[in-house]
């Protein structure tokens, strides 16, 4: 132990979770989202191209959204997944649209 060690810190970035997404009985924050995609963290161990059906819900201040859906991990960065809509309704990309829209303004 050196003189300075107490100095060193390991910084960690907070991320406030968007949603949450259930994938064979594990539950994932949603990290951040899109209208097609959204990244969901500690997914990874999923793998990327894997088809899955998944439990979505999100929730901001004015309205809570939950649904089933078919998708696709289209990426895996680090420990995070990024899972892409498959056949999602135009209705339903619009609700996600409007939530997106407000996380992006009050952001």
């Amino acid at each position: 132990m050196a003189l300075f060690d107490f100095l060193r810190t390991t910084v960690v970035e907070k991320v406030a979770a968007v949603g949450t997404v259930a994938i064979g009985g594990k539950t994932y924050a949603i990290t951040d989202m899109g209208v097609s995609t959204f990244v969901a963290a500690g997914a990874a161990g999923i793998g990327a191209g894997k088809k899955v059906t998944m439990d979505v819900s999100f929730k901001d201040a004015k309205e809570a959204l939950a649904f089933r859906c078919e998708g696709t991990v289209s990426r895996v960065t680090g420990k995070d997944a990024t899972l892409q809509y498959v056949n999602l309704p135009d209705a339903r990309k619009q609700h996600i649209a409007r939530i997106l829209a407000r996380r992006l303004i009050n952001k």
